[in-house]
């Protein structure tokens, strides 16, 4: 497997699932993980199945000032994983009708 020492994951959704069993995987590979969800509990109980450098951040990716806040405290992001799908979907656009300039507002 390919290393990941000295690359930045942010996993959002990162408490249960794909995306917990990514964060440990990760982890093992030397990648330091940001593990995003919305409950610092299940983040707190989720983190201790992680072996390697990570940090717990419980955030509402829907509130744009707290996705912004959590954003400005990372110097780089080498990879990004979503997984988290709760009201998103009824919130937001399925991902084939978003538009090109809909698409571009998620990264900046």
């Amino acid at each position: 497997m390919t290393s990941l020492e000295g690359k930045t994951i942010l996993i959002v959704g990162a408490s249960s699932g794909i995306g917990l069993t990514t964060a440990r995987q990760t982890a093992a590979l030397g990648g330091h993980v940001v593990m995003v969800s919305r409950s610092m509990e299940k983040l707190e109980a989720a983190a201790k199945q992680v072996d390697g450098s990570r940090e717990m951040h419980a955030v509402n990716m829907l509130d744009e000032e707290a996705t912004a806040a959590l954003l400005s405290h990372i110097d780089t992001i080498d990879h990004l994983l979503l997984t988290a799908a709760a009201d998103e979907n009824k919130r937001r656009a399925r991902l084939s009708d978003l538009t090109a300039e809909q698409m571009r507002a998620f990264f900046r």
